[in-house]
């Protein structure tokens, strides 16, 4: 090297500040710091020399070479770089010192670029010892040629003393160590550490500490009644420990309820009575339900009909609300009796008797007949017997015979008078117009009966011949097919019955049945219904209070004995009065209802003696607890004899701790083993010691045994206190870069052992990071290549990457990027960065873009609160803008941008806080950072009130907000750095201004005339406000002109001026001298502005004119007053009348007028 250049570098390894990882069993590592150095280390800020009081021979180094550690330095490095107090043996003046931190490591460097000579470098012990969490004995150089050296520290009178034997380029680390502690260390605990040199470590020490293992053991217990038992059974090899005051064992006893099931009954009740039930128990009954029983009463209401044909109904009445009963098995029974009708066409009256048939067959038929038919009557006149076969055929005589249905061989004698015939069964003739009966004789049968001929029609034959009279045989019909219905569903058959017939049947019957309906073929019917109405219960309800209010109603019909049951509340203890309703009847009841009993004087007995070792007098409420201390309780089985009272039951839980000592523990260091042999007691300590030939470069691997065989099989496992440390040293490479909009990360790692699924973490310093945009690797030196999102996990701010298996002696980089900025609809890439410290100048490029809505969320930027703005611009459609939302909510929109568009964006002094909705701000070209013009438009709502903050305020100087647009001032206030004005966000260009800026931005000129002003066009822009204020009220300016006008013309009437009104010159004169007067009293910077302006401008010429003007018409007026003194009096007339004009000197007559 040309230059002489030194660097001391202190690099503390990971583990010696922070605990090693434990594998297995968790396991405490404790760090210790001495609290009050790190109090000593709060010295008064960066870059602050170091007291001249330095070890004797050395001098401080000045304060400006120090530079203290970056903000995102451990929180243990002291922050202030005069804490450290550097001196130097020599070249104190040349030397630079940088404090900081590399991957977790305090880093001193040391800078000489004029002196290369050795020196002695002292450093506040206090400060290092902080730093690093004791005191090193050692500096590890490693020179830029790759040759180690070492320099023993030593303290004094609180320095910290090392040699560096030259100065070129030096790596050096102070000695570290490496600390376990496992407080306590379970059977099983693993501890893994990286070493990667163990050239300069020291032997490891480890001491053990008995501690005894505890380990709650609680035992529970549901629903112990009186008289069971419970088993305890209490492992450990020491006596059990437990939550009383005075450690031991506890039970307790929690409340419980116990249900019993109760129940009250009675019967007969009907609507409106009142029953009492009594009950017990410590609280209100539980489950309750009332159980209705059905009851009925019956009350005898027979029914009867007669003369009923087929197709009649008969009315009945059913009374009650359930189904009637009766004597057919329950069922009300109706008795059908058969009625035969009888036809015949023709009487005897008027009538000869003559064969009915003779020797021969004959037949005789009718048209009025009945709809069936089961026999026939005579009234025979011979005293002949015979035998004949009858038929019935639905048909008009025809002669022929035998035809329709055989009913029958009549064999009748011969006494003269009525005979009848029953036919073998009834035959239906319904729906025939004709009924013919067919007798076929046997022999020489003959009967004579009684006939009619005064019959136009045939109504019978005799031997085949049709004749047109008609015996006088009657037919019987009797009725047949019978069955009767109800209309609800209930019927009952009867078949045929002859004249006189009964027949009985159970026809069930609804209470709703009113009336029956008849079906039967021929004859007529009788009935006879025997049954008995019932009123069953119906809809009873329980009124648990009796106030009215039913708690429970069974809907429906219960007849006798059957049951419904309906849950209800409102028991309560003592005794309750329970009111009824119903429908109708009454009925039977039964109320169950569990009784709750509380847990009574529970109690246990340990020893079995019958006293209780715990009890409790008294009641215990459900989920009330009460402990008692349980002092015998030993290790080993135990049994709990439980007593209660009333039955009741209750919950029992045994609290108790089981322990066991720390037994036989054994420390293993990569296969090597360290041990005691026999129990630790609580708090011993036996110290071993380790080589430092049984670590290796790379994992170390620590574990922890502790316990035999009879420890393992009863109570917890035995545990112990490990402390295990050695000295080491370590180098690793991290270099760290903040920007404005993104923090890097570029960090070299080379391993000392294999590693499988090895990982970086990467913690940014910046709350303000949201987001990776870059994260690449490198191995080995080879290419890089980018990490995707599932190779890494941004958790909060902290970033860790997966590296996949190393190899030993690999070489890893990793380059990470967070971004405190996000872009929407489109990316950039940042080409020149801005470094934190320095004022925003980053350019960037579009890489991608969607649509014109492309914006970057900058928000969360250092800068986020401002106006940000484009300088550098690649395109020329549209013009960038700032969104403010509340709450920093900041967006830089980009209308117009394309991919490959580029810009250099910076921050103005301006700042925007709508009160809601959103504003954007365009930040002028012309703007300045001392004199602020921007351009303001609103979001989605016009009319938000907005809070503009100009940041580079002069304290004590006054501003104003003015509006270029509408010429006013909005607002005014005067700075206490910065200032804020308000205004809403109407569209429109305002500016910022004072008296100093705009004093500096007319410039130093003077020449403004009568009007000029360094400060003028602040003071027109106050007074704009007033421009257009009346000076007076607008009545007097309204009077004040009638006056003038008024006046003139009064003036021209009393000289007597004849001319019109319009054309008198003083008329004209006053109405325009009026009209410039209300102007001017209405609105006065309307005259006065221009002016203003005019005389500024033209007024020195002005000056001079009217100097010249002047003195011009003084000399012409002498001239002549001359020439009038010398003229005569002269006279004129005009239309007879003289008018004399005098130029007298007193002026009498004459003037304008």
């Amino acid at each position: 090297m040309t230059h002489l250049k030194t660097i001391l570098v202190a690099l503390l390894i990971v583990t010696s500040m922070l605990p090693a990882a434990a594998v297995g069993a968790a396991a405490d590592s404790v760090t210790s710091v001495d609290d009050s150095r790190v109090a000593q280390a709060n010295g008064p800020g960066n870059g602050q020399g170091p007291p001249s009081n330095g070890p004797p021979g050395h001098a401080g180094v000045p304060g400006d070479n120090v530079r203290g550690p970056p903000a995102h330095a451990a929180k243990n490095i002291p922050s202030d770089a005069g804490v450290w107090d550097v001196h130097a043996s020599m070249h104190a003046d040349n030397l630079e010192v940088d404090i900081g931190e590399r991957g977790g490591k305090v880093e001193v460097v040391l800078r000489d670029d004029v002196n290369h000579d050795g020196r002695e470098v002292a450093v506040s012990a206090s400060a290092l010892e902080a730093a690093v969490g004791h005191r090193p004995s050692t500096a590890i150089g490693v020179h830029e040629s790759g040759d180690r050296w070492t320099s023993e520290i030593r303290y004094e009178d609180g320095w910290a003393l090392f040699d560096v034997e030259k100065f070129s380029s030096n790596t050096v680390t102070f000695d570290g160590s490496v600390t376990l502690s496992g407080n306590p260390a379970e059977d099983g605990s693993t501890y893994r550490y990286d070493l990667d040199d163990i050239d300069s470590t020291s032997d490891p020490n480890v001491t053990l500490t008995g501690v005894t293992s505890e380990q709650w053991d609680n035992e529970s217990f549901s629903a112990v009644g009186d008289g069971e038992s419970v088993d305890v059974d209490v492992g450990g090899h020491l006596k059990p420990s437990g939550p009383s005051v005075d450690g031991e064992p506890v039970v307790e006893f929690e409340g419980m309820e116990t249900l019993f099931a109760e129940s009250e009954s009675g019967t007969g009740a009907s609507d409106g009575s009142t029953s009492s039930v009594s009950v017990a128990g410590d609280g209100d009954p539980q489950n309750a339900e009332v159980t209705f029983t059905g009851r009925e009463s019956s009350t005898p209401n027979d029914q009867s009909g007669s003369g009923i044909a087929g197709g009649d109904t008969a009315t009945i009445d059913v009374g009650g609300n359930a189904d009637p009963t009766g004597p057919a098995s329950g069922s009300p029974e109706l008795t059908m009796t058969g009625r035969a009708t009888e036809f015949t066409e023709y009487t005897t009256e008027d009538s000869d008797a003559n064969y009915l048939f003779n020797a021969e067959n004959a037949e005789t038929s009718y048209k009025n007949h009945d709809d069936s038919v089961s026999a026939l009557r005579v009234d025979q006149t011979s005293d002949s017997s015979g035998t004949v076969d009858v038929y019935v055929v639905t048909e008009a005589p025809d002669g022929a015979y035998g035809e329709g249905t055989h009913v029958g061989t009549w064999n009748y004698d011969s006494s003269p008078g009525v005979k009848t015939f029953e036919f073998d069964e009834p035959v239906d003739v319904s729906g025939s117009e004709w009924v013919t009966f067919e007798f076929v004789v046997q022999g020489d049968a003959r009967m004579t009966t009684q006939a009619t001929y005064d019959k136009a029609d045939d109504y019978g034959s005799s031997g085949g011949s049709l004749r047109d009279r008609a015996h006088n045989v009657t037919g019987i019909s009797t009725p047949m097919d019978i069955s009767v219905s109800d209309g609800q569903g209930n019927s009952a058959s009867f078949g045929d019955l002859g004249d006189g017939e009964q027949s009985a049947k159970a026809l069930g019957l609804s209470h709703d049945s009113t009336g029956l309906t008849f079906s039967a073929t021929g004859g007529e019917l009788d009935f006879a219904l025997d049954k008995d109405d019932v009123t069953a219960t119906e809809n009873p309800s329980i009124d648990v209070d009796d106030d009215g209010s039913t708690e429970a109603t069974y809907n429906g019909v219960l007849r006798d004995g059957e049951t419904g049951t309906e849950t209800f509340s409102g028991l309560s203890t003592g005794t309750n009065t329970v009111g009824w309703e119903l429908e109708a009847g009454s009925t039977d009841w039964r109320i169950d209802y569990d009784r709750v009993e509380h847990t009574e004087n529970p109690s246990v007995d340990l020893d079995g003696d019958g006293n209780a070792d715990a009890e409790h007098l008294g009641t215990l409420e459900p989920g009330e607890t009460a402990r008692y201390e349980l002092a015998g309780l030993s290790t080993g089985a135990s049994t709990l004899d439980v007593s209660t009272t009333s039955q009741t039951e209750t919950n029992v839980a045994v609290l108790l701790e089981e322990r066991n000592p720390t037994v036989d523990p054994v420390v293993t260091i990569n296969n090597e083993t360290l041990s005691h042999g026999g129990t630790l007691a609580d708090g011993e300590s036996v110290p071993l010691a380790g080589e430092s030939s049984w670590l290796t470069e790379g994992e170390n691997v620590v574990e922890v045994s502790v316990g035999n065989e009879s420890t393992a099989s009863s109570g917890p496992s035995s545990r112990t206190n490990l402390e295990y440390s050695h000295s080491a040293a370590s180098n690793q490479s991290v270099d760290y870069e903040a920007e404005h909009w993104a923090e890097k990360y570029n960090v070299s790692k080379t391993w000392g052992t294999d590693r499988e699924d090895a990982t970086l973490t990467v913690p940014f310093s910046s709350s303000r990071v949201i987001q990776i945009d870059q994260l690449e690797v490198q191995r080995n030196g080879g290419e890089w290549s980018t990490l995707d999102s599932t190779e890494y996990d941004l958790e909060g701010t902290t970033l860790t990457v997966q590296l996949g298996d190393v190899a030993e002696g690999d070489e890893t980089r990793v380059r990470a990027s967070g971004a405190k900025v996000r872009t929407v609809n489109g990316d950039i890439r940042v080409l020149e960065p801005t470094l934190v410290g320095s004022d925003l100048q980053t350019k960037f490029e579009v890489v991608d873009r969607d649509d014109e809505t492309m914006h970057i969320e900058v928000g969360g930027t250092l800068d986020g609160s401002r106006t940000h703005y484009l300088s550098n611009q690649s395109w020329s459609d549209g013009t960038a803008y700032t969104r403010f939302e509340p709450g920093q909510k900041t967006e830089l929109h980009l209308p117009g941008a394309d991919i490959g568009s580029t810009a250099t964006v910076e921050t103005a002094p301006l700042e925007a806080e709508p009160s809601n909705g959103d504003v954007e701000v365009v930040w002028r070209d012309d703007a300045t950072n001392a004199r602020p013009k921007f351009d303001v438009r609103p979001g989605g709502v016009t009319g938000d009130k907005v809070s503009f903050t100009f940041t580079n305020a002069v304290s004590g100087d006054e501003y104003d907000l003015y509006s270029e647009t509408n010429g006013i001032v909005y607002d005014s206030a005067t700075a206490n750095s910065p200032v804020t004005l308000e205004n809403d966000d109407s569209e429109e260009t305002l500016i910022i201004m004072s008296e100093a800026t705009e004093s500096s931005n007319d410039g130093n000129a003077t020449g403004g005339g009568f009007y000029d002003s360094a400060s003028g066009t602040l003071d027109r822009a106050r007074d704009s406000a007033l421009a257009i204020a009346p000076v007076i009220e607008p009545e007097l300016i309204a009077l004040l002109v009638l006056l003038l006008i008024g006046g003139a013309f009064a003036y021209t009437e009393r000289e007597n001026d004849r001319s019109p009104v319009h054309e008198r010159e003083e008329v004209i004169g006053s109405v325009v001298l009026a009209f410039a007067l209300a102007v001017f009293l209405i609105a006065p910077t309307t005259i006065t502005r221009p002016i203003e302006t005019a005389l500024s401008a033209a007024l020195p010429l002005a000056g001079v004119a009217g100097v010249l003007g002047g003195a011009y018409l003084l000399y012409s007026w002498r001239q002549e007053r001359q020439a009038e003194a010398s003229t005569p009096d002269q006279v004129f007339r005009v239309g007879g009348t003289e008018v004399e004009t005098k130029d007298t000197k007193d002026g009498g007559g004459g003037g304008w007028f």
